[in-house]
């Protein structure tokens, strides 16, 4: 605080529109809340980093978002959240709804456009849902299954699949090298090395 009470200080805070989600219900329920603005999914689009290298910059938002204003009562008076800034905001928003164009070309991308990871080089969802793939994927590594499972669940319940945002890589096939000669000689060698102690002997036998 300084001379003449609380400073007016004014926060817009930009989220998915996780309305399940804790952060949503304490933003909700604070007392600087002013307003609170959801944007439909289809009413509004993103426009990711390095967009100028890319024919087609905006792409569709895979959920809600959600816009809380924060606000100390002198800013409130200094600078109210009226009807006309929600319109503004939502315009806004609304430009970045890419084309049925844009939309269909990115669509349409061939797999060997597709980076080495396994991924487009234009990101299919906002770098939150991104991270939160990847931390999908890190668990799994990590066999924390519960984890897992629990972030899948939420993903899935943004209409997020999982299997087909983050592929499992084709895996060999138990006891199968991608080199049949050299597992082949590896099982050979354990299976004489284990003859060699029971008989005793420095000898070998054809297995």
């Amino acid at each position: 605080n300084h001379e003449g009470g609380s400073p007016a200080l004014s926060f817009t805070l930009i989220l998915p529109g996780w309305e399940e989600s804790e952060a949503f219900d304490l933003l909700s329920r604070s007392t600087y809340c002013k307003r609170r603005i959801l944007i439909a999914a289809a009413d509004h689009g993103f426009c990711d980093g390095a967009s100028h290298q890319r024919q087609d910059p905006y792409r569709n938002s895979p959920f809600d978002t959600s816009i809380f204003i924060l606000q100390t009562e002198k800013a409130a008076r200094k600078w109210p959240p009226h009807d006309k800034v929600e319109d503004e905001l939502r315009a806004a928003f609304a430009q970045c709804v890419p084309s049925p164009s844009a939309v269909s070309r990115q669509l349409d991308k061939t797999p060997g456009a597709a980076a080495k990871d396994g991924r487009d080089d234009i990101a299919r969802h906002s770098p939150e849902t991104e991270r939160a793939l990847d931390q999908w994927v890190r668990l799994k590594r990590r066999r924390d299954y519960v984890a897992a499972d629990t972030l899948q669940e939420e993903l899935l319940a943004r209409g997020i699949d999982t299997a087909v945002e983050r592929p499992r890589k084709a895996k060999k096939e138990a006891g199968v090298s991608a080199k049949p000669h050299t597992q082949k000689a590896k099982i050979v060698g354990r299976r004489t090395k284990k003859l060699r102690g029971e008989t005793g002997s420095g000898s070998t036998e054809e297995v």
